[in-house]
């Protein structure tokens, strides 16, 4: 992809305006863009970032602030478009000042990657849940054998959790993505209702080490069913 190309790409996603989900933005391009395109626009993206990472680490310019920040600030920049990059290829200090006036966010964040592909295929998902199902079950498995009182509460977490899983596994993402809400708050909820339990403290310590991945492991893949697969 020629510069041209690029910075005419780059200005159709309007980032000084831009007030949407970035995952959103990424889930229709990598439905829009053909894997081909997709690389040439990142390996363009590469090109236009690493120079201006080079121009402001060798300016001598003080940004005062730590990598992400500063990788943030070059892709804010990138963003704005080809004119706003020049004037800062040109006087590094005018990025500076987007450091300490904040409010940068990463423009690369809108546009996916290569290894993004991943998120279109359905067995993406199912090994997730077959993986979510394995920690569910030892969790249960461990519920039953150790010197811990359970409760309903508990149960239902789990229970709807394990729906969940049954349901990625069978390729049921329509019913995934309507229940969301549903199966997010299960998820959101199983930190406190954990706290409900009683038992030894080694006992609670196997129970946490086992479920420790089950907030977030749900939480994100019901998160992706719902922005990647939304008509599945």
């Amino acid at each position: 992809m020629n510069p041209s190309a690029f910075w005419s790409v780059v200005a159709t996603f309007d980032w000084t305006n831009f007030t949407g989900e970035t995952e959103t933005v990424k889930a229709r391009l990598l439905r829009e863009w053909t894997p081909e395109y997709l690389a040439e626009f990142q390996a363009a993206y590469d090109q236009v970032e690493g120079a201006m990472y080079h121009r402001f680490d060798d300016s001598g310019v003080d940004f005062d602030c730590g990598d992400d920040t500063f990788g943030d600030v070059i892709s804010h920049i990138v963003g704005l478009g080809q004119a706003e990059y020049d004037r800062n290829m040109a006087d590094p200090s005018l990025a500076a000042k987007r450091v300490r006036d904040s409010g940068c966010k990463n423009f690369s964040y809108c546009f996916p990657l290569y290894t993004d592909l991943e998120y279109l295929d359905p067995t993406f998902y199912t090994k997730r849940a077959d993986d979510l199902a394995s920690n569910l079950n030892g969790l249960t498995s461990a519920l039953s054998r150790s010197p811990v009182v359970s409760n309903p509460k508990v149960d239902d977490c789990l229970s709807t959790l394990a729906l969940l899983c049954g349901l990625v596994r069978d390729g049921d993402f329509t019913t995934v993505t309507s229940q969301a809400d549903s199966f997010t708050e299960a998820a959101k909820a199983w930190p406190k209702v954990r706290e409900t339990l009683v038992g030894t403290a080694q006992a609670l310590r196997a129970i946490s080490h086992l479920g420790r991945h089950l907030e977030w492991g749900s939480r994100n893949l019901v998160s992706d069913i719902t922005i990647y697969q939304p008509g599945s």
